[in-house]
């Protein structure tokens, strides 16, 4: 566990957090003691405290069960070309893993964490 405190000279608070749980590892925990001044009103100073938690999240559940099977699935489509051209099953081999891809896409879509921004993930999906 990692113990930190407030850093304020009249009040001591401590707590703990996990070093790890099951979707990240806490790395860097640090804390910044300071004033804030504002500007309304002139000469206060108002002490704040500043946490910043660094974290770095576990990718292994999002390879075995996301990337793995998409590349498997992409494996899988490049030897449709291999199946005779007259024959039924090229076309409704590749139709089947276009509509399973996209299948892969929304049910990971509700696993993935909330971003502004493309992750990686996004991505390599599309």
């Amino acid at each position: 566990f990692f113990d930190f405190s407030t850093l304020d000279h009249n009040l001591m608070m401590t707590g703990n957090l996990p070093d790890t749980t099951e979707e990240f590892n806490v790395t860097n925990i640090r804390a910044e003691s300071s004033d804030f001044k504002f500007k309304v009103a002139e000469g206060a100073a108002f002490p704040q405290v500043v946490y910043v938690i660094q974290l770095q999240r576990y990718g292994f559940w999002y390879m075995v069960v996301i990337v793995y099977p998409l590349i498997f699935l992409v494996l899988v489509a490049a030897s449709v070309f291999f199946l005779d051209i007259r024959s039924g099953e090229r076309h409704g081999v590749t139709v089947t893993l276009v509509l399973t891809t996209m299948a892969v896409g929304f049910l990971t879509a509700e696993r993935l964490p909330k971003s502004a921004d493309d992750m990686w993930l996004v991505r390599f999906q599309s």
